[in-house]
């Protein structure tokens, strides 16, 4: 499902116009920047060590973490040299810092809709559309450096003008901040409910992998997946005609009790070291289908990285049992969450 521009509040207020989408023209062109970004992003693995060196310098020798804000930022330091390489130098600076401002507003916007407070935002985020569009300029006559940027430029079925690579790039770099950003949080307060000993077993990666299976599961950064009929259908005994709006509740799905063979309102990430844990389906953290989450590979990088890193040197306190607070993503309502070095490190 493409979402309708008025449905998006981060839209650009130069493609208000009567597109489809706020990504590109239409859906095929949308098809097309998929394409090129999955390719890219699915190689995100190999790509582990720099991942796991930038979360190493990221996370101080010490940290009180009193904000999702600050798990945000965190995480963008990470995902966003993945994305683009020019973050974290000169012009890109800039860009950086008003699309971090952009986001932390549309993290707290639901129900905020005043007019001024759209206009602000629009306003922020036509910054940020040009400013990419200039970096994609430039980079057309660089040497490649290997970032997702490069993957868009590269495409050829047709080619993607410079609007089209530079609103992809946006919603990519907001996505990886945010998205990511939540999960992370995530697993923060939920390493911080843990023994130390259990901390430290998830230096091993593959307990490091349940964690973070886990953790999707129980909390979900994203609770919900809309979607469009593309047929008239029958779900559920209920009728469903051509253009009606659905939503997956994935959040549902993940503790339905029916879908899971061992109690699913339990934290338990042993459950995935067993087979066959779920019905077929009833898993859906990135969604499924052609319309899986495109940085999937990338977040799970990402996560897996900075778990194993705390397993093996850190010691992660979260002082109150946090509750799910709701906007356009799911986020643990109640820190802090406090960060320290093993005393044997």
């Amino acid at each position: 499902m493409l979402r309708r521009e008025d449905d998006f509040a981060l839209a650009p207020a130069a493609v208000r116009t009567s597109r489809t989408s706020v990504q590109v023209d239409s859906s095929d062109r949308w098809h097309h920047a998929r394409r090129y970004a999955w390719d890219h992003l699915a190689t995100s693995p190999g790509r582990a060590p720099e991942i796991a060196a930038r979360w190493a310098g990221a996370l101080p020798t010490a940290r009180r973490l009193t904000a999702s804000t600050q798990v945000v930022d965190l995480t963008a330091r990470v995902v966003w040299p993945e994305l683009l390489d020019d973050i974290g130098r000169g012009e890109a600076d800039h860009l950086a810092d008003t699309l971090s401002r952009t986001s932390h507003a549309r993290q707290h916007s639901k129900g905020l809709r005043a007019p001024m407070w759209e206009r602000r935002l629009r306003h922020q985020f036509d910054e940020v559309i040009g400013g990419l569009m200039s970096l994609v300029a430039r980079r057309r006559h660089e040497a490649p450096r290997g970032d997702l940027l490069d993957a868009l430029l590269a495409g050829d079925a047709p080619p993607l003008d410079d609007l089209e690579v530079a609103q992809t790039m946006a919603i990519a770099l907001d996505s990886g901040m945010q998205t990511t950003g939540a999960a992370v949080a995530w697993v923060l307060t939920a390493m911080g409910g843990m023994t130390t000993d259990d901390q430290a077993a998830c230096e091993d990666r593959r307990t490091a992998e349940h964690v973070i299976k886990e953790v999707l599961r129980h909390t979900p950064a994203i609770a919900g997946l809309n979607r469009i009929a593309a047929h008239d259908a029958t779900l559920g005994g209920c009728s469903a005609p051509q253009g009606t709006e659905l939503v997956v509740a994935v959040e549902g799905m993940h503790r339905r009790a029916s879908l899971w063979s061992e109690d699913p309102t339990v934290f338990d990430p042993t459950r995935w070291a067993r087979p066959r844990p779920h019905t077929r389906g009833a898993y859906l953290p990135y969604g499924a289908g052609p319309r899986v989450c495109l940085g999937m590979h990338l977040a799970n990088t990402v996560l897996v990285e900075l778990v194993t890193l705390l397993g093996r040197w850190y010691e992660v306190d979260a002082s109150v049992s946090p509750r799910p607070r709701r906007d356009n993503l799911c986020w643990p309502r109640g820190y802090p969450v406090t960060i320290t070095p093993r005393a044997s490190a």
